[in-house]
């Protein structure tokens, strides 16, 4: 039986550690993409400044 006990929590930690690290991707993804996206919009307004 508590054998059985500790497998359950030792699932359920690895279940929100790969939920939190999913989440940690999740986040770090966005924010290099708004971040990417950023410095494509500040580089074309640049390029248009140039072009005048």
């Amino acid at each position: 039986m508590d054998q059985l006990l500790v497998l359950s929590i030792i699932q359920e930690c690895l279940g929100l550690l790969i939920r939190g690290l999913l989440l940690a991707a999740c986040t770090v993804s966005t924010f290099l993409t708004a971040e990417i996206l950023w410095f494509y919009v500040r580089a074309t307004d640049q390029l248009e400044c140039w072009n005048a």
